[in-house]
């Protein structure tokens, strides 16, 4: 019962997987600028984006506004362009430069 049990799954999920590194994406997937990967880090959506200058991020793969997830499987992104591949239809619609609101 304990490894099939979803209340211990969930208890696991917070105290080990959502406060411990995980691995996310080959660093192959993200080669290029503008390269995104999509996962799960305990349960909790995130995209892995590669910038121009060639460093990684971790971001929440949700819009704050619309709670859309942004990005799905892997990528690569226009960077110069504002409606990217990683903006959801809440920021396209509105042509908001500032993903965060």
């Amino acid at each position: 019962a304990w490894y099939s049990d979803d209340a211990q799954g969930r208890r696991e999920q917070r105290a080990i997987f959502r406060r411990t590194w995980q691995i996310g994406a080959l660093a192959t997937e993200l080669a290029a600028p503008g390269s995104y990967a999509t996962t799960e880090v305990g349960g909790v959506p995130v995209v892995l984006t590669r910038d121009l200058d060639g460093g990684l991020h971790a971001l929440l793969n949700v819009c704050p506004h619309r709670a859309m997830i942004l990005a799905a499987g892997t990528g690569r992104a226009d960077c110069s362009r504002l409606d990217s591949r990683l903006g959801s239809g809440h920021h396209l619609a509105s042509g908001e430069k500032d993903r965060g609101g």
